[in-house]
């Protein structure tokens, strides 16, 4: 799990935009326009910043099985990856919240 933490956090360092935010939406939630959009909006209400300026990458089942296949042993495909994630780079304090009732397992 750590190790899936880390390489997260690697990727979204490399997405880091000029607004000091950087999100990652999985390809099921892009290919969706109300998931993103629902995404898009959750994301406004949780800061201060405005989003349309923060650097966006989708997350695409090849690059999740790069690391989970090695994990888990797990392959999954396009419509399956759902997850999305802000980080604000420009604060110090990180927090890491996973919703565990809809999260059952992180690869």
């Amino acid at each position: 799990m750590k190790y899936i933490l880390l390489a997260l956090l690697l990727f979204i360092s490399f997405a880091y935009g000029a607004s000091g935010l950087s999100i990652t939406i999985g390809e099921a939630t892009y290919n969706n326009p109300e998931y993103k959009e629902a995404m898009m909006d959750y994301f406004q209400s949780i800061t201060d910043k405005g989003i349309k300026d923060a650097s966006i990458d989708v997350v695409r089942a090849q690059d999740v099985n790069r690391i989970s296949e090695d994990v888990t042993g797990e392959i999954y495909n396009p419509d399956q990856i759902f997850s999305c994630a802000m980080v604000d780079l420009e604060n110090d304090n990180l927090t890491i919240i996973v919703d565990q009732d809809k999260i059952k397992k992180a690869t």
